[in-house]
């Protein structure tokens, strides 16, 4: 089973992510939801992705989301240290996203 992310980019598209105030701009990949605020700019995998999980890599298992992730900013880091800055889970806690360090906790 896929767990859906909907209401998490729901609720980050209505501002309710904490550490941030107002409503970002918001672009769909073919991989990934990016929000963009005044200053900073949050990527969130996607897990839902059937053409990409599909036709690439399938990446709908947490697991398997974790280290094509992992892989992925490492690469993106090293190509662009001052964008990528950190790699952290996201969660719904009490209504609102948080950003966890523990990637298992996300």
């Amino acid at each position: 089973m896929v767990y859906s992310q909907r209401p998490l980019v729901r609720l980050i598209q209505e501002g309710q992510l904490t550490g941030e105030s107002g409503k970002p701009d918001h672009v769909e990949t073919v991989i990934s939801n990016v929000f963009l605020f005044s200053d900073k700019v949050y990527k969130i995998y996607k897990s839902d992705n059937d053409f990409f999980n599909r036709n690439f890599n399938d990446i709908s298992a947490k697991a398997r989301r974790f280290d094509f992730t992992t892989a992925d900013f490492e690469w993106n880091h090293q190509l662009s240290q001052e964008v990528y800055t950190a790699l952290r889970g996201v969660r719904i806690i009490e209504k609102r996203c948080a950003f966890v360090d523990a990637l298992e906790e996300a």
